[in-house]
Formats: C-alpha cells, sequence, structure tokens
C-alpha cells in the first residue's frame, strides 16, 4: 500500500493478456484487472468478505491504448457504506507514467441466503478505510 495525506492506493500488477496484441483492451478488460487488483487488496489482509459481492456499477474511461506487456492498478476507496463500496482506480504502464484508463467500481455484498444487501463485516470495513481517498477526484 502507498499512503500519502491525501491519496492512500493499494498498487497492482499483472501482465497483460490480449488475445489479439495489435489490438488495445477494451473496457471489460480492464474492470477484468480492477476485479483482480480488489481480491489481491482483500487477500494480502485477510478479508474474506463472506458473501457474494456483486459489481453493481463500473465505469471506465479509456485514456490511452494499452499494448504493453505489463499493467499497473492502482486503487482506493471513494466512498464505503454498510452496503456497498466505491472503489476509483487508475490503470497504467509499469512504472505508473502512462495512464491507459480510470475510473469507478461499485460493489454490493449480497448476503447469499437472502440474495439481499448486507453489511460487510468490521475487519473488512476497517481494512477499506484505510484506502479512503481524502480528495474528491481521481489519482
Amino acid at each position: 500500500m502507498i499512503r500519502d495525506p491525501f491519496n492512500p492506493k493499494f498498487v497492482f500488477t499483472a501482465p497483460v493478456i490480449n488475445d489479439d496484441p495489435t489490438l488495445p483492451l477494451d473496457r471489460k478488460r480492464f474492470v477484468g484487472y480492477v476485479e483482480r487488483a480488489i481480491v489481491a487488496w482483500n487477500l494480502e489482509n485477510g478479508i474474506d468478505t463472506n458473501g457474494v459481492p456483486v459489481i453493481r456499477d463500473a465505469a471506465v474511461e479509456l485514456l490511452e491504448p494499452c499494448l504493453g506487456e505489463t499493467m499497473r492498478v492502482d486503487l482506493w476507496v471513494e466512498n464505503l457504506d454498510s452496503t456497498s463500496c466505491v472503489y476509483g482506480f487508475l490503470c497504467s504502464s509499469e512504472n505508473g507514467v502512462v495512464p491507459f484508463a480510470r475510473g469507478e467500481e461499485t460493489i454490493t455484498k449480497i448476503d447469499p441466503q437472502s440474495q439481499r444487501p448486507a453489511a460487510w463485516s468490521p475487519a473488512f470495513r476497517h481494512t477499506h478505510e484505510m484506502l479512503m481517498k481524502d480528495l474528491p477526484a481521481f489519482a
């Protein structure tokens, strides 16, 4: 985790997998990398979501074509309420110099029995509060 006074974030890197390397990644692929970053954050912090978080909304703004070999995802929390979490993200080159995409993804915890929104655990809330961004803007 990278922490500065205004923008705490989790940095995740992964190899770029593209079926056609002559074409840039599309929006769906960026959402997939963000999902992997969220899973990595939770695993690194020993968080079991104890239910099924589902993507409620995802907004991706494409900035530059991604044709590289490694993707960097900077992940932070924009908003956290009792059943939803809004992540902000920036996908870029491995060194963070070339931004490929940015956006937000909202997940909601769903209780497996009732299939209704359920409250996050105290551990989830505490861990995700560490990633709360203090400025209402993208990285």
